[in-house]
C-alpha cells in the first residue's frame, strides 16, 4: 500500500517559524493549490481553492523560513502512515479543505527547481562543466545533465569520427567523476529524498548515465513523467494513469489517419506472412 502526498501551489502566507525548547526550528506553512473545474456560462475559466497546512522541521524548516514567501510557487511531498482533512466553510461559502500530516516520524520535502539548481551548482566542482549543469526534477527524480569541452580534432576530420571522439570524452568524463558524482548524489537525496541521475553532453552527443523509471501502465522517462504531471497538476487529470489514459484518446482523435495507415500496413503484413511456408 502507498500513501504519498504530492502538492503543487502557491503559499497563501509568510512561513512562521518557530524553534522548540530544544532549539529544533518547526515551520508551519500554508499552501493553496488550485483546481480548474471548466468554464462558466460566461466562458471565464472556473477554479477551486483548497487550503493545506504543512509542518516541516530542523534544516528544512530553517530552509523554507529563509526562502519561502506569500505568493511563491511550492513544490511539496510527504510519505506518511496516516494523513488527517478536514472540511471547513470559506468566508463566500466554499467548501475548502484543511490537510495536516500524520506523525509518520519523516520530514516533509519542498523543494522548487531553482532551488534544486542552485544546490547542485554550488557543490558540482567547477572543472567539470563549461557552466552550470542543466537541472530537471520531478517527484521522483533529479536529473543533472552537463555540457563538456568539445573535442578539438583535425580538419579534415570525418562526422563519424568526430562523433566517436565526443562519446569517448563523455565516457571518460562518466569513469573519472564517478566516485564524487555518488557523492554528491547521496548528499542530495538526503536533503530531497529523490533519486539522482547524471549524464553528460558533448557536442551533438549527449548521454545519461543511469535514470529511474517508473511504472504507470507502462514505463516513462523523466521527460514523458513531466506531462502526466502538467495534466494532474493543471486538473485535466486526477492522477497519472488517468493523465496517460487522456493522451492515448488525444492522439487517436488527431492521429485516426495514420493509426488507421499503421493498421492497414499490419493487415499486409500478415497476408504476406500468412503466404509464406508454415513452422
Amino acid at each position: 500500500m502507498v500513501n504519498k502526498v504530492i502538492l503543487i501551489g502557491n503559499l497563501a502566507a509568510d512561513p512562521d517559524v518557530k524553534a522548540t525548547p530544544k532549539g529544533v526550528y518547526v515551520a508551519n506553512i500554508r499552501l493553496a493549490t488550485h483546481t480548474y473545474l471548466g468554464k462558466d456560462e460566461e466562458g471565464k475559466a472556473k477554479e477551486e481553492t483548497e487550503y493545506h497546512r504543512l509542518v516541516a522541521f530542523g534544516k528544512l524548516a530553517e530552509f523554507a523560513g529563509q526562502y519561502l514567501k506569500k505568493g511563491r510557487a511550492v513544490y511539496a511531498e510527504d510519505r506518511r502512515r496516516r494523513v488527517q482533512v478536514r472540511r471547513f466553510e470559506a468566508a463566500a461559502g466554499r467548501g475548502l479543505s484543511s490537510g495536516q500530516g500524520g506523525s509518520s516520524g519523516r520530514n516533509l520535502v519542498i523543494a522548487m527547481p531553482e532551488d534544486v539548481r542552485a544546490w547542485f551548482a554550488s557543490r558540482v566542482p567547477k572543472g567539470w562543466f563549461v557552466g552550470p549543469p542543466d537541472v530537471a526534477a520531478d517527484g521522483e527524480e533529479i536529473l543533472v545533465l552537463g555540457t563538456l569541452p568539445d573535442v578539438e580534432l583535425a580538419g579534415g576530420t570525418s562526422g563519424d569520427g568526430r562523433a566517436a571522439a565526443r562519446a569517448a570524452r563523455i565516457q571518460r568524463f562518466r569513469e573519472e567523476t564517478r566516485d564524487e558524482r555518488i557523492r554528491i548524489a547521496r548528499e542530495a537525496e538526503r536533503q530531497f529524498e529523490r533519486k539522482v541521475a547524471w549524464g553528460a553532453r558533448c557536442g551533438d552527443e549527449e548521454k545519461i548515465f543511469t535514470t529511474l523509471s517508473l511504472p504507470v501502465m507502462t514505463r516513462l522517462r523523466m521527460s514523458e513523467r513531466s506531462i502526466l504531471d502538467t495534466l494532474v497538476a493543471g486538473g485535466v487529470a486526477r492522477s497519472r494513469s488517468e493523465a496517460l489514459a487522456w493522451c492515448v484518446r488525444l492522439v487517436g482523435m488527431h492521429q485516426a489517419d495514420w493509426i488507421k495507415g499503421l493498421r492497414d500496413a499490419l493487415v499486409k503484413v500478415d497476408e504476406v506472412r500468412s503466404k509464406g511456408p508454415l513452422n
